[in-house]
C-alpha cells in the first residue's frame, strides 16, 4: 500500500501557508521600513538645507542692522537708536529660540514679521508703511508652520518689490 506523500498532508500544507505568511509579513515591514527611513533622511536633508540658507541669510540681515544703529546714532537719534536695539534684541532672541522648534505657532511667526518691520520702518523713517492683517476667525496659536516661513517673504517683498521700484512711500 503506498501512501500519500508527505508533501500533500494537512501539517504539511498547513505549515507551508504559514510560513508563506510570515514571509510575506516580513518582506511587507521591511519595505515600510525602507520608506521610513528615506522619508527620515529626506526630512533631515531639507531640515539641514533650511538652516544652511537661514545661516547665510542671517549675517546680512545682522550687517544692514547695525549699520542702521551707526547710522540712527551718527544722526544724533539715541531714542531711535535705543527703540532699534531694543527691538532688533528682541527679534534675534524670538529667531533663536524658533530656529530650535521643528514648527511654531502662526502667532509667533507673525510678531517675528512685525519686528522685522518695525526694524525697516526705523530704517527707513517713512518711505515705510505697513499693516499686517489677520482674520479673526482664524486661529493663529494653532496654526503650525516651520520657523521662518513669512519673514523672508515679507524681506523680499521690501527688496526686490519696493527698493527696485524706487517707490516714495512704500506700503506692505
Amino acid at each position: 500500500l503506498i501512501g500519500r506523500p508527505f508533501w500533500l498532508s494537512w501539517w504539511f500544507l498547513l505549515l507551508s501557508a504559514a510560513s508563506l505568511l510570515l514571509l510575506l509579513y516580513a518582506g511587507v515591514r521591511f519595505f515600510i521600513r525602507k520608506m521610513e527611513k528615506a522619508k527620515k533622511r529626506e526630512l533631515k536633508f531639507l531640515k539641514s538645507e533650511f538652516i544652511a540658507l537661514n545661516a547665510l541669510m542671517n549675517p546680512h540681515f545682522i550687517f544692514n542692522s547695525l549699520n542702521s544703529v551707526q547710522s540712527l546714532i551718527s544722526k544724533d537719534d539715541p531714542e531711535a537708536a535705543s527703540k532699534y536695539i531694543r527691538t532688533f534684541s528682541d527679534m534675534i532672541r524670538q529667531n533663536m529660540h524658533n530656529l530650535s522648534a521643528d514648527r511654531i505657532s502662526l502667532e509667533k511667526e507673525m510678531i517675528l514679521v512685525a519686528n522685522y518691520l518695525e526694524l525697516e520702518k526705523l530704517r527707513f523713517k517713512k518711505w515705510l508703511d505697513y499693516e499686517i492683517g489677520i482674520a479673526d476667525e482664524v486661529e493663529t496659536d494653532l496654526i503650525m508652520i516651520p520657523p521662518l516661513l513669512v519673514q523672508p517673504l515679507v524681506e523680499n517683498a521690501i527688496k526686490h518689490g519696493l527698493w527696485s521700484q524706487e517707490v516714495k512711500q512704500g506700503f506692505i
